[in-house]
């Protein structure tokens, strides 16, 4: 029986898939130890001919759901019913692991005292490919993670929540509503908490924000929520759904959608978010309210 189980989401992309695949091949950790759920949201490549490149490689298993947009949580919350581990690696297709990742991971769930979230480091992550050109530059693959980590650290292409750690540092357990770095592209859970709760959202169809909804109801839960830094794994550029809009046209969609949020939980930090264009609200507070 498998201790972890990665679940992997996609959408017509691939090649990324490929590279996430090939990333997990070099894993220090025993293949014996994790299974790998392939949650396809409708795609209209051949997704299932990439999976069955790997099956003599990976314990391997692959989900189809219709395409009736885009629909992360609930592909998740299918991948997460049929898992056998009792820790989840919730994973974006385009996210490359280091090769300890996986082992880190399980020994950090295994040490923890009650049920934590640990958001892995997602080095050249950015809002709207700005890292890109470099990136891109450095012909990073599912081969070479550990040693573009190390170019990517000299360059300081970091994760996009590097700004805020610097202000509030990394321990999310002083901050006032660490939900808000709460994205789960790369990051791992127990399961049974995670299904307790009820898994996603799915009501949150569209593009994000079902993540932050998960990490609400799992802070107000009680449960922890951790950064865990040396966790390291790489964002691989392609198109973004933000790219597409106009820059009144996302202000309207974040907006929308942290309504969504307030309306749902009712907390002051969400009105306090909805003014704002970044993540950077006061996270001075010890207090969960």
């Amino acid at each position: 029986m498998p201790e972890l189980s990665v679940l992997i989401s996609v959408y017509n992309r691939n090649q990324l898939l490929t590279e996430t695949l090939i990333s997990l091949c070099q894993q220090t950790l025993p293949r014996t130890e994790f299974e790998v759920i392939i949650g396809d949201d409708g795609s209209s490549s051949d997704t299932l001919a990439v999976v069955r490149q790997f099956e003599n490689q990976l314990e391997l298993k692959y989900l189809y759901q219709t395409d009736l947009g885009f629909r992360a949580g609930t592909v998740r919350n299918l991948s997460a019913q049929v898992a056998r581990g009792k820790y989840l690696v919730i994973l974006d297709a385009g996210i490359v692991l280091s090769e300890d990742a996986l082992q880190q991971h399980l020994t950090r769930q295994q040490m923890s005292t009650k049920p934590t979230t640990f958001l892995g480091n997602i080095y050249g992550f950015d809002r709207l490919n700005e890292n890109r050109p470099v990136l891109d530059s450095l012909q990073i693959s599912g081969h070479n993670v550990n040693q573009a980590i190390q170019k990517l650290q000299t360059l300081a292409i970091c994760d996009a929540r590097r700004p805020i750690f610097e202000r509030y540092g990394t321990d999310l357990t002083t901050w006032r509503a660490p939900w808000l770095i709460f994205w789960v592209g790369h990051s791992s859970l127990p399961r049974q908490e995670f299904l307790d709760l009820g898994g996603f959202d799915e009501s949150f169809n569209g593009w994000g924000y079902e993540d932050i909804d998960l990490g609400i109801r799992w802070f107000k839960a009680d449960y922890d929520i951790q950064f865990a830094g040396e966790i390291g794994s790489v964002h691989l550029p392609h198109e973004k759904f933000k790219e597409q809009l106009a820059v009144n046209e996302r202000v309207q969609y974040s907006c929308q959608r942290k309504q969504k949020l307030l309306d749902k939980h009712q907390l002051a930090e969400i009105q306090d978010w909805l003014t704002l264009e970044t993540i950077e609200i006061d996270q001075h507070r010890t207090d969960k309210n």
